[in-house]
C-alpha cells in the first residue's frame, strides 16, 4: 500500500483511487494536457486501434506536465510532487496565518 508520510507523523494512505490529493497542471500545459486526455479517451470508447507509438506520446505528455499534491489534515504542511519529480518537496505555514 502506497503512503506519503508527512514530518509531522501524519500518514496519507495513497491506495484508494482516486486519493485525497490533487493533482497539478501548469496553465500553459493545460490544453495539451486536456487534448491527450480526450484523445485517450476517445480511442479507449470507439475502440479504434491506435499505434503503440501515439498511446505513449499522449500517455507521456501527461505524465511529463502532471504533479501531484497533498494537504496534511494535521499540521496543514504541502506535499508537492512537481511533474517528473522524485521527491516531494514540503511547504509549511506560517505561524502568523494559522
Amino acid at each position: 500500500m502506497p503512503k506519503l508520510l508527512c514530518p509531522c507523523g501524519y500518514v496519507h494512505n495513497l491506495s484508494p483511487i482516486p486519493d485525497d490529493g490533487w493533482q497539478t497542471i501548469p496553465d500553459t500545459s493545460f490544453d495539451d494536457v486536456l487534448d491527450a486526455e480526450i484523445a485517450l479517451q476517445t480511442l479507449d470508447e470507439t475502440q479504434t486501434p491506435f499505434s503503440t507509438d501515439t498511446h505513449q506520446k499522449h500517455t507521456q505528455l501527461i505524465a511529463s506536465n502532471v504533479g501531484l499534491l497533498y494537504e496534511c489534515p494535521k499540521c496543514l504542511r504541502i506535499m508537492w510532487k512537481k511533474p517528473l519529480a522524485n521527491e516531494f518537496v514540503i511547504y509549511i505555514i506560517d505561524e502568523q496565518d494559522l
